[in-house]
């Protein structure tokens, strides 16, 4: 039987300064990868991009981003249809907290394999995100589900 292709759908994803949101095609990789990793970038092909201090907006049609400099995923897709399903139910043990990302902090439920692992790319549910930096002009976002890189963790406190 043949795979089934999954249509185009709405990723946005975090860095240290900016917030991207946009269209990405179904095969887009979701995998948030140390820094120095030379993955290939993620091709949006709309893109909104919002610089996190000043706010400031601009629209393209085609923009990218480098794996390497993403702290948080978060699909606008039913999850379990998305090609790594089969790698993140892996992951069920979860740790409740506050944790600190570079300029975020994030409450949710991080998942961690059941030996306590943790692997270059977390699912996180219940999530939200909230940016620190004074003076800031970016709302908390929110979202049911999201994937964080592990070298974003700077620490947590467990809740």
């Amino acid at each position: 039987m043949a795979k089934q292709t999954q249509p185009p759908y709405i990723l946005q994803i975090i860095t240290t300064d900016i917030f991207v949101e946009g269209t990405v095609a179904s095969e887009t990789t979701l995998i948030i990868p140390k820094p120095e990793s030379n993955y290939a970038p993620i091709h949006f092909q709309s893109a909104r991009v919002q610089t996190i201090r000043t706010a400031e907006v601009k629209l393209y049609q085609s923009y990218y981003v480098r794996p390497g400099s993403i702290i948080a995923m978060i699909p606008q897709i039913d999850f379990t249809q998305h090609e790594n399903y089969s790698i993140w139910k892996q992951y069920k043990t979860a740790i409740t907290g506050e944790f600190q990302l570079g300029p975020y902090s994030m409450t949710g439920r991080l998942m961690t394999l059941p030996s306590g692992y943790l692997a270059e790319t977390m699912p996180v549910f219940d999530v939200r995100f909230h940016c620190q930096l004074p003076g800031v002009q970016f709302d908390d976002l929110y979202a049911t589900f999201a994937l964080v890189g592990i070298n974003a963790i700077q620490g947590w406190v467990p809740g």
